[in-house]
């Protein structure tokens, strides 16, 4: 019992060394884990993002073959696509505190005699996502020209 009394008082701690390479340890651990886990972060933005797209194709769509057009661009008229689109519970109010995509940026919406471009963007990496009357939700490079956003100018 004397000897483990000795042992053990023998015992004060950790020393600087030991320290140093548990902290060397979890650094080289949050700098594998951190980038791994920012990656994932943007594939969830843009998932999320690709689906909202595809949510508001979907409601415009319904809409369109219901009516023979597409809704207008502007957010206060009944066949405007604010209107549409809160029909279906999608929170496209007309002001800045409507619908965002996961970047913090407003949703647009063009239109022109017979097709219509959703767009949203732009991600970390500099692109833009769209969905257009014939195609689904994609990444794209192209830079949306007229969008009506979801917030007043």
């Amino acid at each position: 019992m004397k000897r483990i009394r000795r042992i053990l008082r023998g015992e004060q701690g950790f020393t600087l060394v030991e320290l140093m390479v548990v902290v060397i340890i979890l650094g080289i651990l949050a700098a594998v884990a951190v980038p791994q886990f920012m990656k994932r972060a943007e594939t969830a933005r843009v998932s999320s993002a690709l689906s909202s797209l595809q949510s508001m194709k979907s409601v415009i769509d319904v809409w369109a073959a219901e009516n023979g057009k597409y809704p207008k661009e502007d957010n206060s008229s009944d066949d405007g696509i604010a209107k549409v689109l809160q029909s279906a519970g999608i929170n496209w109010t007309g002001d800045d505190k409507g619908i965002r995509d996961p970047w913090g940026n407003a949703f647009g919406y063009d239109i022109d005699s017979d097709s219509y471009t959703l767009s949203c963007g732009k991600d970390n990496s500099g692109k833009y996502y769209k969905a257009t009357n014939s195609s689904n939700p994609v990444q794209t490079d192209d830079t949306p020209t007229q969008t009506v956003t979801s917030y007043a100018p």
